[in-house]
């Protein structure tokens, strides 16, 4: 189905598709990272709400603690509890007003800087009473009451500095008004003297939980280290179910954390953190569904934009396909109406840069020069046998140098020296083996005479220094072998084995037939190759057998693989021979450094 639409259409929908994907991420990431910028920030928020509400709680808790520590540390009051008589029924503060009103005075000047929130009670260790209130409420109280009260004798035998306690009805209050209090032993170096008691109304709680930057959906909780609720200010559906309150799981640090809080099937996100002088935290609940409105608003917002920029994008895709496939279609027309007997388009003729549109005149350009080569095929035919007979003539110029060194070795004769002769001999012959056109495949005999002229030559160079030996079996002669495929292999050593070698130098070439199978070695007494470099012309004969892929002809001169003196190298030689015998090839290498070279050569003999 999708093959048979057209052009325009495919193209738009390729385009339409990686459009859809390139908007797509795009929305996507600027979603992905809006959100949790808001989230980020109401998160923020609603953590620096509960934190300033946690400051204004600890600063609470600690006026409160440093009244408790004026107290121990007043002198006249820690001397007066030392000295109150025990076993007394009677109230020592009632019986000696003289001393209550000193005591009034001195805890009345401990708030001087700040009013007193509700009631510091003063209590002896027999049970004697004595308070300051800002109310006037205060109910009587007897020795007799405090010493059945269970929670005096734990106090006074607790071994803790200060005890916090949460929220409950004021025991010294005719309206048992809630209270949160703090109980601090007061000791000297010996014994426990009394206690004092320093209590806050709860409307101080209310003053600051109504913080002014809390929301209206917010709903405040203290809690204590169990993460039971002390106090709460939550609405009245709440207030009733505050004990099904259930953490859902969430993120928290040492002293911080943000978590969901599940109520039957609410959810409400709760920010805690803890107070710095009791073991309590304070709790800011916030519903779900209100915290993460904002991130509702901004994902249809960003859903709404990305298919309305989408859709546009589609819209010019298509306009713009339509735009420059215009030109093919018109194209395609003129192709349709092609006149073949007169090889002619019909395009019109614009000024334009349009590729397409140029294509069409460049096919009617290309019609005008295919009649005038039509035209031309006679005198193309002329020029081609013209070219034939230049080429033969060509081949008619190497017979020059066969007869200058044909002069020059009987001059040397003449002269008394055979030697000039052999060498211009053996060169001639060297070059009209070489030269021969039309021969691209030789036999072996003619091979090895060939590299026997080329080694006879290097030996009179070398003289004493080199000394070679052909010995290859004449069943081998007539062996098919591809045309100087042989020279490079022994002109290697003088290239580059025998450089950094010292003499005598040695090349033995031998060869013969083993179970209907031919073979041939050319050793070398030379430096050997580099193993770098023979591991890397090895991986390149693998290569070539496993999978019948060739090097490139050409190889950088620093491998000293490939470049020899005659252009070809060992790489190429190989090459040929594998693509001659149709992979049907053996090649061995066997080097050391300073320890020479051994290559061999073999396949199956065909007859």
């Amino acid at each position: 189905m999708f093959k048979s639409l057209k052009l325009q259409n495919k193209i738009f929908i390729y385009l339409s598709l990686f459009a859809f994907i390139v908007v797509s991420f795009i929305n996507l990431l600027f979603y992905y990272y809006a959100e949790s910028f808001v989230e980020g920030n109401a998160v923020g928020n609603k953590l620096q709400t509960t934190q300033k509400i946690q400051e204004q709680m600890d600063n609470m808790l600690e006026e409160m603690d440093k009244l408790s520590i004026s107290v121990n540390a007043s002198n006249y009051i820690m001397n007066t509890l030392a000295h109150i008589p025990l076993s007394n029924g009677k109230n020592y503060f009632v019986e000696n007003p003289q001393v209550s009103s000193d005591i009034k005075n001195i805890l009345l000047s401990f708030t001087a800087l700040q009013p007193l929130k509700e009631r510091i009670s003063l209590i002896s260790k027999d049970g004697d009473y004595l308070e300051i209130s800002n109310k006037m409420n205060s109910q009587m109280v007897t020795k007799e009451l405090i010493r059945h009260m269970p929670e005096f004798h734990e106090w006074m035998s607790s071994e803790a500095y200060k005890i916090w306690l949460p929220m409950h009805p004021d025991t010294w209050s005719a309206d048992a008004d809630p209270v949160i209090s703090l109980i601090r032993p007061l000791r000297d170096n010996y014994q426990v003297l009394g206690l004092v008691e320093v209590s806050y109304n709860v409307s101080e709680l209310e003053r600051i939980t109504s913080f002014k930057n809390a929301q209206y959906s917010s709903q405040i909780l203290l809690c204590d280290e169990n993460q039971r609720v002390i106090y709460s200010k939550l609405s009245t559906s709440l207030q009733e179910q505050k004990n099904c309150l259930k953490p859902a799981g969430g993120l928290s640090t040492e002293n911080v954390s943000h978590q969901e809080w599940r109520l039957f099937n609410e959810t409400y996100m709760a920010f805690t953190i803890g107070l710095s002088k009791v073991n309590w935290s304070v709790m800011l609940l916030d519903d779900e569904s209100n915290f993460h409105r904002p991130i509702f608003y901004l994902r249809y917002s960003t859903f709404g934009i990305y298919i309305i920029v989408l859709c546009i994008i589609l819209a010019l895709l298509y306009m713009y396909v339509g735009m420059v496939t215009r030109p093919i279609r018109r194209l395609k027309e003129s192709l349709a109406n092609f006149d073949m007997e007169k090889l002619q388009l019909h395009p019109t003729r614009v000024r334009t840069k349009n590729e397409i549109t140029l294509l069409g005149q460049a096919f009617q350009d290309l019609l005008d020069r295919l009649r005038d080569s039509m035209n031309a095929i006679e005198q193309a035919g002329q020029r081609e046998m013209a070219a034939h007979m230049n080429a033969l003539q060509a081949q008619v110029n190497p017979h020059f140098l066969y007869n200058t060194l044909t002069v020059i070795g009987a001059y040397g004769k003449m002269k008394g020296n055979d030697e000039v002769m052999e060498m211009c001999t053996a060169l001639a012959d060297m070059l009209r083996y070489a030269l021969k056109f039309g021969e691209k495949v030789t036999y072996l005999v003619f091979e090895l005479q060939h590299i026997d002229n080329y080694l006879k030559l290097m030996s009179k160079r070398y003289y004493s220094l080199f000394q070679y030996h052909i010995d290859v079996d004449t069943s081998l002669y007539m062996l098919p072998i591809p045309k100087l495929i042989l020279q490079p292999i022994v002109e290697n050593a003088f290239q580059h084995a025998f450089k950094e070698k010292e003499s005598p130098w040695h090349v033995k070439v031998t060869g013969g037939l083993k179970e209907g199978k031919w073979w041939l070695k050319i050793v070398d007494n030379g430096k050997g190759f580099d193993q770098v470099r023979l591991h890397e012309l090895l991986d390149q004969l693998r290569g070539m057998a496993d999978s019948g892929t060739l090097p490139p002809i050409e190889a950088p001169q620093e491998m000293n693989l490939y470049a020899e003196g005659n252009g070809i190298g060992l790489m190429n030689v190989f090459a040929r021979l594998h693509l001659f015998y149709q992979g049907a090839i053996e090649i061995h290498i066997q080097s050391k450094e300073d320890c020479g070279t051994t290559i061999r050569l073999g396949g199956r003999w065909h007859v």
